[in-house]
């Protein structure tokens, strides 16, 4: 399993071979470790946890570090968690009512590892997701007409701008909360607790082309593709 984990970060990662801040590091950079090579998994204070050749994990200090490969953005830990235990990361599309209008429509969640991701800023955090999403919307416009809408908005309690999941219909703010327990439900399969059809499943993540957001094709290709 740790060969399935270097293997997809290498892919993943970039040629770098030069000292970067600590300031600077990501999860997903591989660096220079007593003459090996570590995988940052984590990032958190002053402290940096990296996963050796082997399994070894170690942990290092607020330093400049050798990274040898860097990745485009910071790898979550439910990729790394997804592929340590060789596991899809699965998305799924829940209904959801507004808490402004009462319309309902379709919100993303998905699963990695043992997490379970409903806020759309984190669903939608990689462009190779957002890519695939727009694929499967345009290959199913009776979805799409019901997905909420997807914008950058300045997030009050956040202090940030974030990917937000709006209502299509009054563009209010979708709540992600009661979704995780929904998924929940369904991925344990328990009988009685979500209505029928409230959850379907969408598609299965392509990890190696998590940073490629690239061109969505026309509707009438993708028809093609499926007939092949």
């Amino acid at each position: 399993m740790m060969r399935n984990v270097w293997k997809t970060i290498e892919k993943l990662t970039q040629p770098c071979h030069r000292k970067i801040p600590f300031i600077e590091l990501r999860c997903g950079d591989i660096i220079e470790v007593d003459g090996g090579k570590g995988i940052i998994t984590r990032i958190y204070g002053r402290c940096i946890t990296v996963l050796c050749k082997g399994g070894r994990v170690g942990q290092l200090g607020p330093k400049r570090q050798l990274v040898i490969r860097q990745s485009p953005d910071h790898i979550k830990p439910w990729v790394l968690e997804a592929l340590t235990l060789n596991t899809p990361i699965s998305v799924y599309l829940i209904k959801n009512r507004c808490p402004q209008c009462g319309f309902v429509g379709w919100t993303a969640a998905l699963t990695g590892g043992k997490w379970i991701i409903t806020q759309a800023g984190d669903v939608l955090y990689y462009p190779g997701i957002r890519r695939q999403l727009r694929e499967f919307l345009i290959a199913h416009p009776e979805v799409k007409g019901e997905f909420g809408t997807v914008k950058w908005r300045y997030w009050q309690p956040a202090h940030q701008r974030m990917l937000l999941q709006l209502c299509p219909e009054c563009k209010a703010k979708w709540n992600a909360f009661p979704l995780a327990d929904v998924l929940c439900h369904y991925i344990d399969k328990r009988e009685g607790r979500i209505e029928p059809g409230q959850v379907m499943p969408a598609f299965d993540v392509e990890i190696e082309g998590l940073f490629n957001e690239g061109k969505v094709p026309r509707p009438d290709l993708l028809k093609e593709a499926r007939k092949r």
